[in-house]
């Protein structure tokens, strides 16, 4: 009967049957058959946004080429989804990145966070527009508003030392930031609890938060987290210091020849086989897409 109204012209079934086929219910996947209806629906008037941008990432898994992905993800794009508006935004960029910043902003717009978080760092650094920080700062603030959490992180990192805001208040937005789980926030407000920057020096809220940046996956947590747990020669976590060290030794896609042959002056001998196989049990239980940063076997014991 679906199939019926859709020959007659119905719009709405030619829709419903073009989800069907993209997704593979009550039929199996059939993305020709998808294209179909949804280009029958589109000729009588009728859009579906995310049907489009679905068709999009079913041609972009197929490697289907530019053509047939680039037109159902920027038909997604000028029918309103942020999703669709801030990837075409980003094939834009290259080549068109005035044209790319019109996207991000409808996407920000629209919600999305990343989207906001792109036109703060375009405004920043000048990137297809005039740098404008108080602009950086408001794109920054809105991204941080819709759930991203590197904004938090950036407008410390890239904005504190522009008197746009006090101490205390760029401190809230990296807290803010490291709560979303931003790991480099994490390791920045670990140093600042260490240091004393804009809160009271805490040597415990200082290993707290470099423990969490070093599990998410910051070598520079795992670095500040070794030389903390080690800061107490009477600390029963001091094994444990020697292998986050490790860690950071082994982060060879982040830190320099010389950098990880300073680490590993940190480490005695005698401890350096213990810590490096707890290292690697530890690495192995990490996320695949952090495992990747790890050149560990290529690493020399010396």
């Amino acid at each position: 009967m679906l199939t019926k109204a859709a020959e007659d012209g119905n719009a709405d079934a030619q829709l419903a049957l073009a989800w069907i086929f993209v997704e593979g219910r009550l039929a199996p996947k059939n993305l020709d058959r998808a294209v179909q209806y949804a280009d029958q629906a589109s000729r009588g008037g009728l859009h579906d946004k995310r049907l489009e941008f679905s068709i999009a990432d079913e041609y972009r898994k197929a490697e289907a080429g530019f053509a047939k992905f680039g037109r159902w993800l920027k038909q997604a794009a000028e029918h309103g989804l942020p999703q669709a508006q801030l990837q075409w935004g980003i094939l834009r960029s290259a080549e068109f990145p005035g044209e790319a910043l019109a996207w991000y902003r409808l996407a920000a717009i629209g919600g999305l966070g990343e989207a906001a978080t792109r036109l703060g760092e375009a405004y920043a650094s000048g990137d297809g527009i005039a740098v404008d920080k108080n602009l950086a700062l408001h794109w920054y603030q809105v991204a941080a508003d819709s759930g991203d959490a590197d904004a938090g992180y950036l407008i410390w990192a890239e904005l504190r030392s522009e008197n746009l805001l006090s101490l205390a208040q760029s401190l809230q937005w990296l807290r803010r930031s490291a709560a979303m789980g931003n790991e480099e926030a994490a390791a920045e407000l670990a140093e600042c609890y260490e240091l004393g920057v804009g809160v009271e020096k805490n040597i415990g809220k200082a290993i707290e938060w470099s423990e969490k940046a070093a599990r998410a996956g910051s070598p520079a947590g795992a670095l500040q987290l070794g030389r903390l747990l080690l800061r107490d020669e009477a600390s029963s976590r001091r094994d444990e210091g020697y292998m986050w060290l490790v860690i950071a030794q082994l982060r060879a896609l982040d830190f320099t020849g010389e950098i990880r042959s300073d680490i590993r002056k940190l480490i005695p001998d005698t401890k350096y086989p213990a810590a490096k196989k707890a290292a690697m049990i530890t690495i192995d239980s990490l996320p695949k897409k952090q495992r990747k940063h790890f050149k560990a076997y290529n690493v020399s014991d010396n």
